[in-house]
């Protein structure tokens, strides 16, 4: 069985019903986590947001 650029990537294809599934739950679990990371990536922008906000504040320089 060829399997090309999958098996390049060192990836074996295996046909049929239970691999599918398989390989739908490792994209519904990544997508989770990319998700997961895009929250806590905006949570730590908007906490350095207003980090800035507080230091111009305090130090005269006005809001944002």
């Amino acid at each position: 069985m060829s399997g090309g650029v999958n098996e390049a990537l060192g990836h074996t294809v295996v046909r049929g019903w239970a691999p599918r599934r398989r390989l739908e739950a490792v994209v519904a679990c990544e997508a989770e986590q990319g998700a997961i990371q895009a929250e806590e990536l905006a949570a730590q922008e908007r906490a350095g947001h207003e980090v800035a906000t507080t230091v111009r504040a305090r130090s005269g320089q006005g809001g944002a």
